[in-house]
């Protein structure tokens, strides 16, 4: 089984590069652009699904409508657990702003990764909520899928599914409307990364991305 996980297009935050966690931005004419690329390039044809869900987020409801456009006209199922890692008291800052603002929690937050941010949440915790929600829908699915989420969300999921050390998080970090194509074997319950994909190199990839 063949399993997509996409990130959501870009946003105003996203370009701006503030940490955006559950804050409900929408995509940005540029972000609706990269979806509808990123549709018509590997969902027309390259990457066929059978189902699409997406996080409740409104950024990723939108990009995951686009993307139904070419996946024969599926409609998004909005999922609990696929929401962004939470930033807490972070959100709608720049890195600079949070290092001048919280230099210990920032530098703590970014080697220990079980530390969350203020009011937030810890790469570790997302990355586990992320997988009990994934691990749930490769149960009950018996055809390819995808899902659009969020990047720090997503780079977290990978760490934990290829068994990778959590140093090398940021090794996941992909571009907006990026897709991570997995292959799930429901026999050993084991996810295999078979690449990452995007259209373009986009915006907000850069040490933090949501």
């Amino acid at each position: 089984m063949k399993i997509y996980l996409v990130r959501h297009g870009q946003t105003d935050w996203n370009a701006a590069f503030l940490m955006q966690g559950r804050s409900d931005i929408p995509l940005n004419a540029e972000g609706i652009r990269i979806a509808e690329r990123t549709g018509e390039t590997f969902f027309s044809g390259r990457f066929p699904v059978e189902r699409l869900y997406c996080s409740k987020l409104f950024r990723a409801i939108q990009t995951a409508g686009i993307l139904g456009k070419y996946m024969g006209g599926l409609e998004p199922i909005v999922i609990e657990g696929l929401e962004e890692m939470s930033f807490g008291e972070w959100e709608g800052m720049s890195l600079p702003e949070i290092q001048a603002k919280y230099p210990e929690e920032a530098a703590r937050w970014r080697t220990d990764f079980l530390t969350p941010a203020p009011g937030g949440e810890s790469h570790i915790g997302a990355g586990m909520r992320g997988m009990e929600t994934l691990n749930m829908l490769a149960e009950e699915e018996t055809g390819d899928f995808a899902v659009v989420a969020h990047g720090a969300l997503i780079r977290a999921m990978l760490t934990i599914l290829t068994h990778s050390d959590y140093s090398e998080l940021k090794k996941y970090t992909m571009p907006n409307c990026g897709i991570a194509q997995l292959e799930y074997d429901p026999l050993t319950r084991e996810y295999k990364l078979l690449g990452i994909h995007g259209v373009e190199a986009g915006c907000g990839s850069a040490i933090f991305t949501n």
